[in-house]
Protein backbone atom coordinates (compact mmCIF):
# COMPACT_ATOMS: atom_id res chain seq x y z
CA UNK A 1 0.00 0.00 0.00
CA UNK A 2 1.41 3.52 -1.01
CA UNK A 3 2.11 5.90 2.03
CA UNK A 4 -0.40 8.76 2.38
CA UNK A 5 1.42 12.61 2.53
CA UNK A 6 -0.22 13.45 6.20
CA UNK A 7 -1.28 16.52 4.67
CA UNK A 8 -3.20 14.52 2.62
CA UNK A 9 -5.33 12.60 5.45
CA UNK A 10 -8.91 14.41 6.77
CA UNK A 11 -10.22 12.87 9.96
CA UNK A 12 -14.29 13.41 9.89
CA UNK A 13 -16.15 13.05 13.19
CA UNK A 14 -19.41 11.61 12.70
CA UNK A 15 -21.57 12.37 15.95
CA UNK A 16 -24.67 13.21 17.04
CA UNK A 17 -27.68 11.64 19.63
CA UNK A 18 -27.42 7.59 20.46
CA UNK A 19 -29.53 5.95 17.93
CA UNK A 20 -29.29 8.37 15.08
CA UNK A 21 -27.98 5.92 12.36
CA UNK A 22 -24.54 7.17 12.39
CA UNK A 23 -22.91 3.75 11.67
CA UNK A 24 -25.65 3.28 9.69
CA UNK A 25 -24.85 6.11 7.67
CA UNK A 26 -20.74 5.26 8.10
CA UNK A 27 -21.43 1.54 6.52
CA UNK A 28 -23.97 2.97 3.36
CA UNK A 29 -20.61 5.60 2.92
CA UNK A 30 -18.19 2.78 3.22
CA UNK A 31 -20.32 0.42 0.46
CA UNK A 32 -21.16 3.59 -2.02
CA UNK A 33 -17.42 4.21 -2.59
CA UNK A 34 -16.49 0.47 -2.69
CA UNK A 35 -14.25 0.65 0.79
CA UNK A 36 -16.43 -2.84 1.00
CA UNK A 37 -18.03 -5.42 -0.72
CA UNK A 38 -21.12 -5.79 1.32
CA UNK A 39 -23.21 -3.51 3.47
CA UNK A 40 -23.45 -4.14 7.27
CA UNK A 41 -26.51 -3.69 9.20
CA UNK A 42 -26.51 -2.74 12.40
CA UNK A 43 -29.35 -4.75 13.47
CA UNK A 44 -27.96 -7.99 12.14
CA UNK A 45 -24.74 -7.38 14.09
CA UNK A 46 -23.23 -7.33 10.76
CA UNK A 47 -21.03 -3.87 11.06
CA UNK A 48 -17.64 -3.71 10.35
CA UNK A 49 -17.53 -0.75 12.67
CA UNK A 50 -19.27 -2.56 15.98
CA UNK A 51 -17.08 -5.24 16.39
CA UNK A 52 -17.43 -5.22 20.50
CA UNK A 53 -19.90 -8.23 21.28
CA UNK A 54 -21.58 -5.78 23.66
CA UNK A 55 -22.19 -4.21 20.71
CA UNK A 56 -23.67 -6.54 18.65
CA UNK A 57 -25.25 -7.61 21.54
CA UNK A 58 -27.22 -3.81 22.49
CA UNK A 59 -26.91 -2.45 19.01
CA UNK A 60 -25.25 0.41 19.99
CA UNK A 61 -21.67 2.14 19.25
CA UNK A 62 -19.59 1.42 23.14
CA UNK A 63 -16.35 2.88 21.06
CA UNK A 64 -15.34 4.52 18.43
CA UNK A 65 -14.46 3.02 15.41
CA UNK A 66 -12.15 4.28 12.52
CA UNK A 67 -12.72 3.07 9.04
CA UNK A 68 -10.93 4.82 6.08
CA UNK A 69 -11.38 5.17 2.03
CA UNK A 70 -9.33 7.40 -0.42
CA UNK A 71 -10.64 10.45 -2.77
CA UNK A 72 -8.69 12.21 -5.33
CA UNK A 73 -5.61 11.13 -3.56
CA UNK A 74 -6.94 12.37 -0.02
CA UNK A 75 -7.39 9.90 2.50
CA UNK A 76 -10.76 10.06 4.68
CA UNK A 77 -10.70 8.60 7.98
CA UNK A 78 -14.37 8.26 9.54
CA UNK A 79 -14.58 8.47 12.81
CA UNK A 80 -18.08 6.44 14.24
CA UNK A 81 -18.75 7.76 17.56
CA UNK A 82 -20.93 6.93 20.58
CA UNK A 83 -24.07 8.76 21.34
CA UNK A 84 -25.23 7.86 24.55
CA UNK A 85 -23.62 10.01 27.08
CA UNK A 86 -22.60 6.68 29.13
CA UNK A 87 -19.37 6.60 25.86
CA UNK A 88 -19.74 9.77 25.61
CA UNK A 89 -15.29 10.08 26.38
CA UNK A 90 -14.72 8.69 22.59
CA UNK A 91 -16.86 11.18 21.03
CA UNK A 92 -15.03 13.68 22.74
CA UNK A 93 -12.16 12.52 21.43
CA UNK A 94 -13.37 12.10 18.12
CA UNK A 95 -14.24 16.05 17.89
CA UNK A 96 -10.76 17.16 18.99
CA UNK A 97 -9.31 15.66 16.51
CA UNK A 98 -11.53 16.18 13.50
CA UNK A 99 -11.18 18.13 10.95
CA UNK A 100 -14.91 18.25 9.93
CA UNK A 101 -17.35 16.65 11.51
CA UNK A 102 -21.37 14.99 9.63
CA UNK A 103 -23.60 15.69 13.03
CA UNK A 104 -26.42 13.14 12.38
CA UNK A 105 -29.98 14.25 13.34
CA UNK A 106 -32.94 11.56 13.69
CA UNK A 107 -35.61 12.45 11.26
CA UNK A 108 -38.91 11.53 13.60
CA UNK A 109 -36.77 12.63 16.78
CA UNK A 110 -35.28 16.01 15.80
CA UNK A 111 -32.85 17.84 17.38
CA UNK A 112 -32.10 16.29 20.64
CA UNK A 113 -29.94 16.87 23.50
CA UNK A 114 -26.97 14.78 22.17
CA UNK A 115 -27.35 17.06 19.23
CA UNK A 116 -27.08 20.18 21.08
CA UNK A 117 -24.09 18.70 23.02
CA UNK A 118 -22.03 17.78 20.24
CA UNK A 119 -22.71 21.25 18.38
CA UNK A 120 -21.75 23.46 21.17
CA UNK A 121 -18.44 21.11 21.61
CA UNK A 122 -17.88 21.61 17.59
CA UNK A 123 -18.57 25.58 18.16
CA UNK A 124 -15.84 25.16 20.72
CA UNK A 125 -13.50 23.63 18.13
CA UNK A 126 -15.03 25.86 15.50
CA UNK A 127 -15.07 22.72 13.49
CA UNK A 128 -16.99 22.64 9.73
CA UNK A 129 -19.85 20.40 9.78
CA UNK A 130 -22.69 19.43 8.08
CA UNK A 131 -25.58 18.02 8.89
CA UNK A 132 -27.35 14.59 7.85
CA UNK A 133 -31.11 14.43 8.45
CA UNK A 134 -31.17 10.14 9.17
CA UNK A 135 -34.30 7.99 8.68
CA UNK A 136 -36.39 9.43 6.34
CA UNK A 137 -38.40 6.24 5.17
CA UNK A 138 -39.86 6.19 8.66
CA UNK A 139 -43.49 7.31 9.38
CA UNK A 140 -43.01 10.09 11.61
CA UNK A 141 -40.25 11.24 9.73
CA UNK A 142 -40.59 15.00 9.06
CA UNK A 143 -37.51 16.92 6.88
CA UNK A 144 -38.90 20.02 7.17
CA UNK A 145 -39.90 20.02 10.62
CA UNK A 146 -35.79 18.90 11.51
CA UNK A 147 -34.91 22.09 9.33
CA UNK A 148 -36.76 24.27 11.01
CA UNK A 149 -35.82 22.93 14.41
CA UNK A 150 -32.36 23.40 13.25
CA UNK A 151 -32.51 27.15 11.73
CA UNK A 152 -34.35 27.85 15.50
CA UNK A 153 -31.60 26.57 17.30
CA UNK A 154 -28.16 27.60 15.38
CA UNK A 155 -29.83 30.14 13.05
CA UNK A 156 -30.49 30.52 9.56
CA UNK A 157 -26.95 29.85 8.07
CA UNK A 158 -28.33 26.26 8.49
CA UNK A 159 -28.97 25.74 4.71
CA UNK A 160 -30.14 22.76 3.12
CA UNK A 161 -27.82 21.24 0.19
CA UNK A 162 -29.98 18.22 -0.93
CA UNK A 163 -34.15 17.74 0.01
CA UNK A 164 -35.97 14.80 -0.21
CA UNK A 165 -38.70 13.93 -3.44
CA UNK A 166 -41.75 12.83 -1.20
CA UNK A 167 -42.30 11.12 1.79
CA UNK A 168 -41.92 8.57 4.19
CA UNK A 169 -41.69 5.16 2.30
CA UNK A 170 -42.69 6.80 -0.89
CA UNK A 171 -39.51 9.12 -1.01
CA UNK A 172 -38.27 8.35 -4.71
CA UNK A 173 -35.14 10.60 -4.98
CA UNK A 174 -33.40 13.62 -3.47
CA UNK A 175 -32.59 17.50 -5.21
CA UNK A 176 -29.02 18.94 -5.08
CA UNK A 177 -29.98 22.37 -4.78
CA UNK A 178 -26.49 23.69 -5.75
CA UNK A 179 -26.75 22.34 -8.52
CA UNK A 180 -30.37 21.57 -9.70
CA UNK A 181 -30.29 18.07 -10.10
CA UNK A 182 -32.48 15.09 -9.15
CA UNK A 183 -30.37 12.51 -7.86
CA UNK A 184 -32.26 9.11 -7.57
CA UNK A 185 -29.66 6.45 -7.17
CA UNK A 186 -27.80 4.10 -9.22
CA UNK A 187 -29.47 2.90 -12.10
CA UNK A 188 -30.60 6.24 -12.61
CA UNK A 189 -28.41 8.74 -11.46
CA UNK A 190 -29.36 12.74 -12.70
CA UNK A 191 -32.46 14.02 -14.11
CA UNK A 192 -33.45 17.14 -14.41
CA UNK A 193 -35.46 19.02 -12.15
CA UNK A 194 -39.24 19.62 -13.09
CA UNK A 195 -41.04 23.09 -12.93
CA UNK A 196 -42.43 22.42 -9.05
CA UNK A 197 -39.15 21.33 -8.07
CA UNK A 198 -37.25 24.34 -9.25
CA UNK A 199 -39.83 26.83 -7.76
CA UNK A 200 -38.47 24.71 -4.47
CA UNK A 201 -35.01 25.17 -5.20
CA UNK A 202 -35.56 28.96 -5.79
CA UNK A 203 -37.43 29.48 -2.19
CA UNK A 204 -34.56 27.09 -0.82
CA UNK A 205 -31.58 29.55 -2.62
CA UNK A 206 -32.93 32.94 -1.54
CA UNK A 207 -32.90 31.32 1.87
CA UNK A 208 -29.51 30.54 0.98
CA UNK A 209 -28.58 34.30 -0.06
CA UNK A 210 -29.97 35.95 3.34
CA UNK A 211 -28.15 33.48 5.50
CA UNK A 212 -24.47 33.96 3.65
CA UNK A 213 -25.09 37.68 4.16
CA UNK A 214 -26.15 37.32 8.01
CA UNK A 215 -24.05 37.18 11.01
CA UNK A 216 -23.75 33.61 12.53
CA UNK A 217 -26.93 33.73 13.83
CA UNK A 218 -28.91 35.68 11.24
CA UNK A 219 -28.29 38.87 13.15
CA UNK A 220 -26.95 41.67 11.18
CA UNK A 221 -25.51 42.32 7.24
CA UNK A 222 -21.67 41.89 8.01
CA UNK A 223 -21.38 42.51 4.08
CA UNK A 224 -19.93 40.54 1.64
CA UNK A 225 -16.70 41.63 2.33
CA UNK A 226 -16.98 39.86 5.99
CA UNK A 227 -17.89 36.77 4.12
CA UNK A 228 -15.40 33.81 4.33
CA UNK A 229 -14.06 32.60 0.97
CA UNK A 230 -16.46 29.37 1.01
CA UNK A 231 -19.02 31.48 2.07
CA UNK A 232 -18.81 33.59 -0.67
CA UNK A 233 -18.56 30.75 -2.93
CA UNK A 234 -21.88 29.62 -1.91
CA UNK A 235 -22.92 33.09 -2.17
CA UNK A 236 -22.56 33.50 -5.52
CA UNK A 237 -24.15 30.39 -6.50
CA UNK A 238 -27.57 31.28 -5.49
CA UNK A 239 -26.41 35.02 -6.42
CA UNK A 240 -29.18 34.66 -9.42
CA UNK A 241 -32.45 34.40 -9.65
CA UNK A 242 -33.11 30.59 -8.68
CA UNK A 243 -36.61 30.65 -11.72
CA UNK A 244 -34.07 30.43 -14.07
CA UNK A 245 -33.69 27.14 -15.37
CA UNK A 246 -30.73 26.67 -16.66
CA UNK A 247 -29.26 27.54 -13.03
CA UNK A 248 -25.77 27.58 -14.43
CA UNK A 249 -23.95 28.78 -11.71
CA UNK A 250 -24.93 26.71 -8.99
CA UNK A 251 -23.82 23.63 -10.87
CA UNK A 252 -20.37 25.21 -11.25
CA UNK A 253 -19.76 24.57 -7.18
CA UNK A 254 -17.79 21.76 -5.98
CA UNK A 255 -19.68 20.17 -3.01
CA UNK A 256 -16.17 19.98 -1.44
CA UNK A 257 -16.68 23.91 -1.16
CA UNK A 258 -19.36 23.74 0.72
CA UNK A 259 -18.58 20.46 2.86
CA UNK A 260 -15.54 22.52 4.07
CA UNK A 261 -16.68 25.77 4.76
CA UNK A 262 -16.46 27.03 8.03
Amino acid sequence: MALIDPAQIRNVGVVGHGGSGKTTLVESLLHAVGATNRLGKVDDATSILDTDPEEQKRRITINIAIASFTHDGTKINLLDTPGFLDFAGDQHAAMRVADAAIVVVDASAGVQVGTQLVWSELDDHKTPRVVVVSRLDRENADFEQVLGQLREAYGIRVVPLHVPVGEHQAISATIDLLHGQVLKGPKEPIADIDEEQTKRVGVVRRAARRATCSGPRGEGHPGRGHLGVQERRIHRSVEHDPGDASLARGRQLDHREVSRGR
